[in-house]
């Protein structure tokens, strides 16, 4: 995960919670305004019926009071439904299933109300003549409330959005600085000691800043200075070689040469078979002390050597 998404994921889940939160307090809103207007219009119902039975009771005749209900009973407002049926009186009923709409079931199951189903007996001197059917469900109700439950839910997701997006336009301008610091770290670590962080805007951002800079021109001086060393190392060891092949060059040459000599001459005598013994004898102290001084000289030498 991210920084910036690590950084934005709390807002991010509390706008997200807030939403889902105010869409649930709608939908019960919703359901009790349905369900509030279901009982005003069982109410309304209720008083209307009562007023047309009123006055088809006064009729002289049934045709009489079947033409005076079908003028005063409304046959439907809203979801409120009146109507007359003639014949015998029925047992009053209610709990009827209400007539699907066109939101969705779950959303009729939670803000629907119950339907209502009743009938009232209209009598006319003295004898059943039928009765009044008063019919109140919340099809029209709930497809009305759905329709504003999805608008207000429209509305509540674009700010919902629109404050996400801000959150994480937020989030990354803010985390930008530790952003540009982690692709400096990134390049000094591959060995960019040219690498320098700028554009800090933030006091406590800038001061990291400002020491992750001296941290990489202090590397890059090392680096330098390590450098120089090494060139300065390598052009001691350049001369230190031409002097120790000078000193090989000057200090063995002459001695060796000298033995050399001196062993010839010891040859040929030895060889003539010529007793010059005292020369022989000169000879080889002559070498003797040529061996001494080329030991004297390898000692320095190894001196020199062993010096750190």
């Amino acid at each position: 995960m991210s920084l910036r998404l690590r950084f934005a994921i709390l807002p991010i889940l509390v706008v997200l919670g807030g939403a889902a939160g105010l869409a649930l307090a709608q939908a019960w809103d919703a359901r009790d305004q349905v369900r509030a207007e279901a009982v005003s219009n069982v109410q309304m119902g209720r008083l209307l019926a009562a007023g047309a039975i009123t006055h088809a009771t006064r009729a002289a005749t049934a045709q009489e009071s079947f033409d005076l209900l079908a003028r005063e009973l409304p046959p439907s407002v809203g979801d409120l439904r009146l109507r007359f049926e003639p014949g015998g009186v029925s047992s009053p009923s209610a709990g009827a299933r209400a007539m699907r709409g066109e939101a969705p079931a779950e959303f009729t199951r939670l803000v629907a109300a119950t339907p209502v189903v009743e009938r009232y007996p209209v009598i006319v001197a003295g004898a059943p003549v039928g009765s009044v059917v008063l019919t109140v469900s919340s099809d029209k109700a709930v497809l009305a409330a759905w329709t504003g439950w999805t608008r207000a839910v429209a509305v509540i997701a674009l700010v919902a959005g629109l404050i996400i997006l801000s959150i994480i336009l937020a989030a990354s301008l803010a985390l930008s600085p530790l952003t540009a610091l982690t692709r400096a770290f990134d390049r000094l670590e591959r060995g960019d000691l040219a690498v320098r962080v700028k554009g800090v805007s933030d006091p406590r951002l800038r001061r990291l800043g400002e020491r992750f800079n001296r941290l990489a021109a202090g590397l890059e001086q090392a680096a330098e200075d390590r450098r120089l060393l090494l060139d300065q190392a390598a052009s001691a060891n350049d001369v230190e070689r031409n002097d120790i092949a000078r000193e090989l060059h000057d200090g063995y040459g002459p001695p060796l040469f000298a033995i050399r000599s001196d062993l010839g001459a010891i040859s040929r005598w030895v060889r003539k078979k010529e007793p010059r013994f005292e020369e022989i004898e000169e000879r080889l102290l002559s070498i003797s002390g040529l061996v001494a001084q080329i030991q004297r000289l390898n000692s320095q030498l190894l001196e020199r050597l062993r010096r750190p």
